[in-house]
């Protein structure tokens, strides 16, 4: 990617924008900024900025696209509660839908795209690249629908498109509303219980290695076509695994408790009906013990014989994050 370039960064406030953002500019790359949710100084100095927004009923979209390189299309509507179906299609297709309008009516022809391993759904057997599109929730189901969106206008103009389908995203700077932080922080106040036995792969993927695979699938950009690739770090770990790390991490010496799946649903439904009643979103529910239990297996073999080196394997990833979690926690 060549100094003094200029790319538009769909969802440039998000989590991971806001650090490919990042790296983008200290590449010497002209970022134009996208994005509906607020602007902080993490994206400050970014070339232009508007609302997400106003894309498809003020034209301004395309107008910002008439002298760019290339999409790098992040936004994306991501929550575990709260959004109904409409408001995940509104959010990830209809917005989508507007991006690509915009694009070819500019003549943009290169995209990265960032998609969701969750298009295959789940299961207790790695599922790569060739795995059929079974998503399970209104997130991943909306995410398949725009993916398939855009190669659709790929095949039928000729454009050259990359897609990365990472798994969880987590690092030192993610929301305190991510499963990964509940997690640790449950475990940091000595209040975690491991429901079943630990047994379930549950890839994931450090922010700084889908930032690192991002920018290296616009670089290959120039060989054309269209590839997609999943991300998730190596080795895999079970969930007890990745437990067994934080809690060594954090030096906790209490025996960890257990529960069967079957008692902890009960109680946690009983939280999910009062969820739906206070209009609050829990750490506790019978859909994230359920989401705990099942299997995120998927294979990343692809990307990497492509020749992408991920920086950071997956224990040391998670001591780092670990490690972050326990500043913040002092520093409060």
């Amino acid at each position: 990617m060549a100094e003094g370039m200029r790319v538009l960064l769909t969802g440039c406030a998000g989590y991971i924008g806001r650090a490919l953002a990042r790296r983008l500019r200290e590449r010497g790359v002209v970022v134009v900024g996208v994005d509906r949710d607020p602007w902080g100084p993490e994206v400050a100095g970014l070339g232009e900025r508007m609302d997400l927004a106003e894309a498809g009923s003020s034209g301004r979209l395309a107008a910002l696209m008439a002298d760019v390189d290339a999409v790098f299309h992040l936004a994306a509507a991501r929550v575990d509660w709260g959004l109904d179906y409409a408001g995940y299609a509104r959010d990830n297709l209809e917005v989508t839908r507007e991006v690509v309008e915009a694009a070819a009516l500019a003549g943009v022809d290169r995209w990265v795209y960032l998609g969701t391993v969750g298009v295959y759904g789940s299961g207790a057997h790695a599922l790569d690249e060739t795995a059929p599109f079974a998503p399970a929730t209104d997130y991943a189901t909306t995410k398949a629908l725009a993916e398939q969106l855009l190669l659709e206008r790929a095949a039928s103009a000729g454009w050259v498109v990359r897609i990365l389908r990472p798994s969880a995203v987590f690092s030192e700077e993610q929301p305190a509303n991510t499963n990964l932080y509940r997690l640790i922080e449950a475990i940091r106040r000595n209040r975690f219980v491991l429901v079943g036995d630990g047994s379930e792969i549950k890839t994931t993927s450090y922010l700084h290695n889908v930032v690192d695979a991002t920018l290296w699938l616009y670089d290959d950009l120039g060989k054309g076509g269209v590839e997609a690739y999943n991300y998730v770090d190596e080795p895999k770990l079970t969930t007890r695994e990745m437990v067994d790390v934080i809690r060594e991490e954090l030096g906790s010496r209490l025996p960890l408790v257990r529960c069967p799946l079957g008692v902890a649903e009960k109680p946690a439904l009983a939280l999910d009906w009062l969820a739906e009643r206070l209009h609050r979103d829990l750490p506790v529910t019978a859909a994230r013990i359920r989401k705990f239990c099942t299997p995120t297996n998927f294979d990343a073999s692809r990307i990497r014989e492509a020749g992408f080196v991920p920086r950071y394997g997956s224990h040391d990833a998670l001591r780092r994050t670990v490690h972050w979690h326990r500043s913040l926690a002092r520093n409060a």
